[in-house]
């Protein structure tokens, strides 16, 4: 059966392979240049799977309000268990509440809590028990310490001068934007916002398929249709941002629209024990005064290709309790 207005595709699909041709890793960066040509929503063949790719905010809107229902079923379906991943409709629910109530309840989560508990300690116990010189080092707060820290403080402030970025604004006449300059910008939560838009931690979200013919910006979308949404892409639409791989945090106020949990897609979010259990015991610091290598790796979770390091510190209220801890582990 031949479906009249798809989405624009690529010309060069071959027999049998379609456009799995052109795909070269990191898969989101080359949709977004297949986007910059044939639209916000084109289409591509991946064997005989037809896919739709979107990477405009409003059309992601469009599937997952209008069209939510027909799009809400996940392509992990066909080959992940029943469990982790139903189709969409009444047994989905029925999962579901069954494990809101049952398995990812509050009592029944805390009931495994010593065990994660436990985990944690183990792992603040050995970050604590390691050498400094193998880990970290463990410096006094002396006068000489504090001076070391402003000298390089001030370093980074004269390295920034060569920043392009900052050079530009110098030269169109704009100041920099600094903490000091602009602190209702710095705030955690616009930092937190604008660092997520530029390094998603999944640039891709979970493939959909429709499970009945609909319509998505204009065009007929046939049943069984992959849909792959760009979230890499729609963090940075050039009609929102002036400079979209800028690090602005005065821009972020201009995202109104946020994508995340606007469909049936996901269970609660995991807990940040683990994380803020080293951030309370631990003062973190980076390793050099060279600039993070923020070059994207490989997977689906998008890791750095170099991974950060930094030392650490056993903050000074927390002591006592490192201590006990790695006695009693």
């Amino acid at each position: 059966k031949r479906h009249q207005n798809l989405p624009p595709s690529p010309p060069s699909a071959l027999p049998i392979i379609g456009h799995l041709h052109l795909l070269k890793p990191p898969l989101h960066r080359i949709l977004h240049q297949f986007s910059k040509k044939h639209g916000p929503i084109f289409s591509l063949r991946f064997g005989s799977r037809f896919v739709v790719v979107v990477s405009s905010s409003s059309l992601v809107n469009e599937c997952f309000t209008k069209n939510d229902l027909v799009l809400a079923a996940s392509i992990l379906a066909t080959i992940t268990p029943p469990l982790s991943s139903p189709p969409y409709g009444d047994h989905r629910r029925n999962l579901r509440r069954l494990c809101d109530v049952e398995i990812f309840s509050s009592s029944r989560l805390n009931t495994f809590l010593p065990i994660r508990l436990d985990e944690i300690n183990r792992l603040l116990s050995k970050l604590y028990k390691i050498p400094s010189a193998k880990f970290a080092k463990d410096a006094e707060d002396d006068e000489g310490a504090k001076r070391f820290r402003e000298h390089i403080k001030r370093g980074l402030q004269l390295s920034s001068a060569s920043n392009p970025e900052h050079r530009r604004r110098r030269l169109n006449g704009n100041p920099e934007n600094t903490m000091e300059s602009e602190p209702a910008y710095y705030t955690d939560q616009i930092i937190i916002g604008l660092t997520l838009r530029l390094f998603p931690s999944v640039p891709m979200l979970v493939p959909h398929e429709s499970s009945d013919d609909c319509k998505v910006g204009g065009y007929n979308i046939p049943k069984g249709t992959m849909l792959l949404i760009n979230a890499w892409a729609i963090h940075r639409p050039p009609t929102v941002w002036d400079d979209p791989m800028d690090f602005k945090p005065k821009d972020l106020k201009k995202w109104k629209w946020k994508p995340i949990n606007c469909c049936h897609l996901e269970w609660e979010g995991e807990r940040v024990l683990g994380l803020s259990s080293l951030i309370q015991c631990f003062e973190w610091e980076r390793i050099s005064a060279e600039k993070i290598d923020l070059s994207e790796g490989h997977g689906i979770t998008l890791p750095k290709a170099k991974p950060l390091e930094a030392m650490r510190r056993p903050r000074n209220a927390m002591v006592n309790v490192l201590q006990e801890l790695a006695s009693s582990v």
